[in-house]
C-alpha cells in the first residue's frame, strides 16, 4: 500500500467534507509514512486531478475531486448494495469501435466498459448477462459519443439456447474459477481479522484496518454480479460482503476510539467521526480505474417499463 492510497482512503471516508492537512499527515504517520511522504503524496494527487484544495473556516484542507468522488460513490454502491434484477436469459452485447489513434482515450474507454462489468470475447464486442438494474444502454451510448473518432456503438440483446454453452462462456469471460478462489481467500482473511484486530494495539489495529478494507473492497468490486444460474457452486461473494460489513463495523469503532484517544493531536473532529461511522462509510477506492470517464460511474437506475 502506497502513501497515496492512505490519503485517498481517508478522504473517501471523510467525503464530502475536506480534511485538514494535519489530519492526513497524522493518519499517514500511523501507517508508517513520514510527514514529508504524506505531503508529497497530497501534491501528486492534486497534480493528477484526484484531489482539490478547499479552505473552510480559515483552515486549508483537501477533498476528493469530482471525478474521484463519483468513483468512490460508485465503489460504495457496488460493494454494499449491488443492483441486480431477475435474469430473463438475455445477454447484453455492445458492438463498439474504440479510437486507435488516441491511446489514453482508448484505455480509458476500455476501463469504463469494465466498470460497467462488460467483458470482451474479441475485438469490438463487449457483453454480459442483462441482469443489472441500471440503464446500461443509455450509458453505453454516451460512452460512444465521448469516444472521439470511434463509431457509435450498437447495443443488442442475444440469447443462447444451450445452458452448458452459456455457463462455459461466463466462466471464460469473467474468469470465474480464479475469482471464486480470490473470494474464498479474502473471506478467510476477513473472518480471521475480526478476532486479530482486537488483539493489536489500538494504533496498529487502525492501520491494519485500512489495508484490510482496501483488499476486501477490491475483491468485491470485481464481482461480475452474474445470475446464480451461471455461477460456480463455491461462489463466496455474498458471504464476503456480509463478513466485510461486520469487520467494517468493528474497524469503525476502533477508528473512533483511536481518534478520541489522540484528541487534538490527530486533527480529527471526533463528533464528525461519529457521524461518519454511523453510516459505516467504505474507506477505499481503486485508483487504477480513475481515468475512466466519470459518466460511467453515475449510472441511472433502469427505467420502469
Amino acid at each position: 500500500m502506497h502513501c497515496t492510497d492512505v490519503i485517498v482512503d481517508v478522504l473517501a471516508m471523510w467525503a464530502p467534507q475536506p480534511a485538514p492537512v494535519r489530519h492526513l499527515v497524522r493518519v499517514a504517520e500511523l501507517c508508517g509514512f513520514t510527514e514529508n511522504a504524506a505531503r508529497v503524496a497530497v501534491r501528486r494527487l492534486v497534480v493528477a486531478g484526484k484531489l482539490e484544495a478547499q479552505t473552510t473556516d480559515d483552515r486549508a484542507g483537501y477533498r476528493l475531486s469530482r471525478d474521484a468522488a463519483a468513483f468512490n460513490q460508485h465503489v460504495r454502491r457496488a460493494v454494499s448494495r449491488p443492483r441486480t434484477r431477475p435474469w430473463s436469459g438475455a445477454w447484453l452485447q455492445v458492438l463498439m469501435s474504440l479510437p486507435d489513434r488516441q491511446r489514453k482515450r482508448r484505455a480509458a474507454m476500455q476501463r469504463a466498459l469494465s466498470v460497467l462489468r462488460l467483458r470482451s470475447p474479441y475485438r469490438g464486442v463487449w457483453m454480459r448477462p442483462d441482469n443489472l438494474d441500471v440503464n446500461q444502454h443509455d450509458v453505453v451510448m454516451q460512452l460512444g459519443e465521448a469516444g472521439g473518432d470511434g463509431e457509435r456503438p450498437h447495443v443488442l440483446a442475444a440469447r443462447f439456447f444451450d445452458p452448458a454453452r452459456e455457463r462455459a462462456l461466463a466462466a471464460d469471460l469473467f474468469e470465474l474459477e480464479t475469482t471464486a478462489e480470490e473470494q474464498r481467500r479474502a473471506l478467510t482473511v476477513v473472518e480471521r481479522a475480526r478476532d486479530e484486530l482486537l488483539t493489536l494495539p489500538l494504533g496498529d489495529a487502525v492501520a491494519a484496518s485500512i489495508g484490510l478494507g482496501r483488499a476486501a473492497i477490491g475483491v468485491l468490486f470485481r464481482d461480475p454480479l452474474l445470475p446464480a444460474a451461471l455461477l460456480p457452486t463455491d461462489w463466496a461473494a455474498d458471504a464476503l460482503r456480509h463478513g466485510f460489513a461486520a469487520t467494517s463495523a468493528l474497524a469503525a469503532e476502533l477508528w473512533r476510539r483511536w481518534a478520541e484517544a489522540e484528541g487534538d493531536r490527530s486533527g480529527i473532529d471526533t463528533a464528525r467521526l461519529r457521524q461518519i461511522f454511523d453510516e459505516v462509510t467504505v474507506r477505499a477506492s481503486l485508483p487504477e480505474l480513475w481515468e475512466a470517464p466519470a459518466l460511467a460511474y453515475e449510472m441511472p437506475s433502469r427505467a420502469a417499463p
